[in-house]
């Protein structure tokens, strides 16, 4: 028992001073400055392209009302509006469909797909016939009487990577 007494103040110290040990280190990690700072200046700015393509044009075909009329059209596919010119390279295709009551057929005089090129002004004209044919028995005996029809025009642009 005697022992025990006499190692006890000694483990007491030695715990003491561990203890002592970690909250000096723990202290001075803490309060003394980094010995590595870095610092970063950096700015950015943000551009995003013009892409001009959004346009609704309506067609009046009222004046196709028997087989045999037909109406002309001239539409215009550009990449630019106004003074905004279309900052990335586009494919554009142009499609025309009908809802198929009547025996109407569109007719383009050029081909239906194109590349606009980055940052140019450019422009394709199309000149668009719609015609209703006056060839089936159907059109002769009243068959399509009070039927209307709906053409529609589509220009799709797809941006290029």
């Amino acid at each position: 028992m005697e022992q025990y007494k006499k190692r006890a103040p000694t483990v007491w110290c030695i715990v003491c001073a561990l203890l002592f040990l970690l909250l000096l280190s723990m202290q001075l990690g803490v309060s003394l400055p980094a010995r590595y700072t870095s610092s970063a200046n950096a700015s950015d700015q943000a551009r995003v392209a013009v892409f001009a393509s959004d346009k609704t044009i309506t067609f009046d075909l009222s004046t196709i009302t028997k087989p045999g009329d037909s109406k002309t059209f001239t539409v215009t596919v550009a990449n630019f509006e106004g003074d905004k010119i279309c900052e990335v390279t586009q494919n554009y295709t142009l499609t025309a469909t009908t809802q198929g009551n009547l025996p109407l057929t569109v007719t383009i005089d050029k081909a239906l797909s194109g590349t606009f090129a980055a940052g140019e002004k450019q422009s394709v004209t199309y000149t668009i016939t719609v015609a209703w044919d006056n060839n089936s028995a159907a059109d002769r005996n009243y068959f399509y009487a009070d039927e209307i029809d709906v053409v529609v025009l589509t220009v799709e642009a797809v941006q290029v990577d």
